[in-house]
């Protein structure tokens, strides 16, 4: 199966839409540790991920501007 230029083209955007969302959330991971080790205050898992996947759509926003 030959891949067309405009599905190699669709595929380049998905895996660096993927690596943004990646990127974010890990940066956001890391915030949730460090903050949960320096102040004691704990964030729940669930808010983690919820703020991490609400970054990943701001960047995606900021990305097509």
């Amino acid at each position: 199966m030959k891949l067309t230029r405009e599905i190699r083209k669709q595929l380049v955007k998905r895996v660096k839409s993927f690596g943004w969302r990646v990127a974010v959330m890990s940066v956001v991971i890391l915030l949730d540790f460090g903050t949960e080790n320096a102040a004691g205050i704990e964030i729940p898992d669930v808010l983690t991920v919820i703020i991490g996947l609400v970054s990943g759509e701001l960047t995606k926003y900021l990305n097509r501007k």
